[in-house]
């Protein structure tokens, strides 16, 4: 059952959309495609150009963690395999661009704290981080709910909305944004989401779902009202 927190966020990221000027914007918007669906959802044209945007609300840790799908281990791996490339003086794009075959499984163990210097434990870090990488930007549906979305471009922006505190910077995963809302009700921009370039598909997918969810919360609304009063 949904909590009024995840209720308040949804109305506080609805809210920012609309005072940040998106021309049409709805909860609970049914997404093309894989039939997922987006607690807020917005749409605008500027010029010739239509963009569109998802926010994601968590109002708990919990929550994030399953949709993310262990991201703070991800990234914490990845931090820590970065370190000890760079501490053998090899520029981690090199490594990964390097034509070497991969082996072995997600998490090998490989000299994290220390560079051994051969050729053995440099294959090992490369094949690790490229693995790590694989479970932050996935195609496989193995992956979680915000990790698919950003990599199918669901929208032009992606930002996930949590209360004030609730995730570090560094949590955030690959291609989302982060909004924090107070008490009040005030947004900061803690991360801004990076452009996705969303196709027509999706974009113009998204105006459908944003229409129709429009259409739903006018109908209980107005509607439920009418019927209630007829009552």
């Amino acid at each position: 059952m949904e909590s009024n927190r995840h209720k308040w966020l949804k109305t506080s990221a609805l809210k920012w959309l609309i005072e940040t000027r998106w021309q049409a914007a709805a909860r609970e918007v049914v997404l093309p495609g894989p039939r997922l669906r987006a607690d807020v959802a917005g749409w605008r044209e500027e010029g010739d150009r239509c963009q569109t945007v998802l926010i994601e609300c968590k109002a708990t840790r919990s929550d994030f963690l399953r949709d993310g799908q262990d991201v703070r281990d991800l990234l914490e791996r990845r931090e820590a395999l970065h370190r000890a490339i760079e501490q053998a003086g090899v520029p981690v794009r090199r490594l990964l661009c390097a034509g070497q075959a991969c082996s072995g499984t997600l998490f090998d163990q490989v000299p994290t704290d220390r560079f051994a210097g051969n050729a053995a434990d440099l294959r090992r870090m490369r094949c690790t981080l490229m693995a790590v990488n694989r479970r932050l930007h996935p195609r496989g549906k193995g992956a979680g709910k915000l990790a698919k979305l950003a990599w199918w471009g669901a929208a032009d922006a992606c930002w996930i909305a949590v209360p004030a505190g609730l995730l570090k910077i560094r949590e955030v995963p690959s291609g989302w944004g982060l909004l924090e809302f107070d008490r009040h009700g005030q947004v900061r921009v803690a991360l801004e989401a990076p452009e996705l370039a969303s196709s027509l598909r999706w974009r113009e997918g998204l105006l459908r779902g944003i229409a129709r969810a429009s259409t739903r919360d006018w109908a209980r609304q107005t509607l439920g009202n009418v019927s209630g009063g007829r009552g």
